[in-house]
């Protein structure tokens, strides 16, 4: 193991896993310069392609601007054979014909590597974060998705899942891997991974039912025929039963338009929300901002005096509708002026300091 990590991309290997002890993983990472101590930590997860740059590289440019850290680990196929080792977690040998026989132990579950991956990144990094966000697409919402329903105590904050192809879904009247009958799950674990952040990200052209790679038998095509009409039923019937059960439900479903099956524009259309739980998890104490509505605008106050800054304004749907750039005066207040109604994020990213992303309701009356 490398004693340090220093600003840059790269990649370390990882071997403090017992199942992979004698086969280092590979972790593909990119740290911005400066900061890296307080820096907030994403963990992008691939997909079937099991091509962890890739993953990394639609994080990159984000990362430089917002200052975070993203961390990409390789599952390779030779390590974690087939979707038992990798969508489905190795918590069975067979994981569509699971039995108490196959059922693994927890240290051999796939997930079991994450949060002392994590713990690792910290000490090499000196970063003091509590914990991390993550991010997976295609496969690697499937692996995220599952994460979270098997292991709802670990350090992961909040988990962003777009495009999977087929879910677990948390009803325990439905067999594994479709459901969590028969799986190491119980009712007081499912209901804490309600109480967990999770956002469910799905395109709105992902709606090809003979996509290459998309699983199609009776339990797979009982959630939908695609990966949309899956991804709805997957959070309805979740939300359905956290409901039954009158327990705490931190999930929430975004749908994207004008976007399919594509890992790079989902990721750019999570940032803001990605950028909003970071800066949560960083909290950062520097100059506080204010902001305030009238009839000219939105005027945000309390960057620091002759200090240079960027702004930008995404809406929910991840697109930027504002931004703008100069050089801050202690009497000076910057001007946004909203066309339409609704909630945004506004994104400011000062230069000496940690980018923030702060969430506002806009109610334009006519």
């Amino acid at each position: 193991m490398c004693q340090s990590l220093m600003p840059g991309t790269g990649f370390f290997m990882y071997s403090d896993f017992g199942p992979v002890g004698n086969s280092p993983i590979k972790v593909f990472y990119h740290i911005p310069g400066g900061m890296a101590d307080s820096a907030s930590v994403l963990f992008a997860f691939h997909g079937d392609d099991r091509d962890a740059q890739s993953s990394l590289n639609a994080w990159i440019s984000a990362a430089n601007q917002n200052k975070f850290m993203v961390f990409a680990p390789e599952f390779s196929l030779a390590l974690f054979p087939g979707g038992d080792g990798y969508n489905l977690a190795n918590i069975f040998a067979d994981g569509d014909n699971p039995s108490p026989q196959t059922l693994q132990p927890d240290s051999m579950w796939t997930f079991s590597l994450i949060d002392p991956l994590f713990l690792e990144i910290k000490k090499l990094t000196s970063n003091t974060s509590a914990g991390y966000v993550a991010f997976g697409h295609s496969a690697g919402a499937q692996f995220l998705t599952r994460f979270l329903l098997f292991k709802p105590e670990s350090l992961m904050e909040h988990a962003f899942c777009a495009n999977a192809g087929w879910y677990t879904v948390p009803n325990p009247d439905i067999l594994f891997p479709y459901g969590t009958k028969n799986s190491p799950t119980t009712v007081s674990i499912g209901n804490q991974a309600f109480a967990k952040k999770l956002t469910v990200l799905l395109g709105k052209l992902d709606t090809n039912p003979n996509s290459a790679g998309l699983r199609h038998n009776i339990q797979a095509d009982a959630q939908g025929l695609y990966r949309l009409a899956r991804g709805r039923h997957f959070y309805a019937e979740s939300q359905r039963i956290a409901s039954s059960r009158n327990t705490e439900f931190n999930w929430r479903l975004t749908e994207v338009e004008g976007i399919g099956h594509n890992q790079n524009l989902m990721a750019i259309n999570a940032l803001p929300l990605v950028l909003q739980t970071a800066v949560h998890i960083a909290a950062q104490k520097d100059a506080e901002m204010h902001i305030s509505y009238s009839s000219e605008g939105v005027k945000i106050n309390g960057l620091g005096a002759s200090e240079k800054f960027v702004f930008n304004v995404f809406n929910t749907e991840g697109k930027a509708v504002w931004t703008t750039s100069g050089y801050y005066q202690k009497d000076q207040f910057i001007l946004w002026q909203p066309t339409k109604s609704g909630i945004y994020f506004m994104q400011v990213i000062p230069t000496n300091s940690k980018a923030k992303t702060l969430k506002i309701m806009i109610n334009k009356k006519s």
